[in-house]
């Protein structure tokens, strides 16, 4: 009698492994698909709040006193293009925007896939995490950037001397 319930129990207890290993596997695609639209929504975010800033034609004077700080509040200064900008500013804060979504983009993956701080960035541990980055980036900013490998390069080295 106590060896049939012994014989149960180890089935059950198989049983029971077996869904929690499917649980677990289920988790872990969760995991990812919502780190995938958290990511989707931070580009949707940075994509409207560019979008809502990528025009604007106001005075210096305007803005000036727009920025002012009176000391008892935090102002979040908002950067503005302006139609008659020149082409190259305009890029460079493409650029900057870009860098920023990076940087974002960056925070939301997982921690064994970050640059190995303690090692140079061309050291082969660091070398393998941004070939593996570097496209996963790509993808992930493709809808408002379309940056090169070398740009991502250059920007994930300066990000590590930081």
């Amino acid at each position: 009698v106590v060896a049939t319930e012994i014989a149960r129990l180890r089935e059950d207890n198989k049983f029971l492994a077996g869904v929690n290993a499917e649980f677990g596997s289920e988790n872990d695609d969760l995991k990812e698909e919502v780190n995938e639209l958290k990511t989707k929504l931070e580009q949707y975010q940075i994509q409207s709040s560019s979008e809502s800033l990528d025009v604007i034609d106001v005075p210096e004077e305007r803005l000036a006193k727009r920025f002012k700080l009176d000391g008892s509040k935090k102002v979040k200064k908002t950067v503005h293009y302006a139609k008659n900008q020149p082409k190259e500013e305009q890029e460079e804060q493409r650029e900057k925007e870009a860098k920023i979504e990076m940087k974002m983009i960056l925070k939301t993956i997982k921690p064994n896939d970050n640059l190995d701080d303690n090692e140079t960035f061309n050291s082969p541990k660091n070398v393998e995490i941004h070939s593996r980055l570097i496209p996963e980036l790509r993808r992930a900013m493709f809808l408002n950037y379309k940056p090169s490998v070398a740009q991502l390069t250059n920007w994930l080295s300066a990000l590590h001397k930081s």
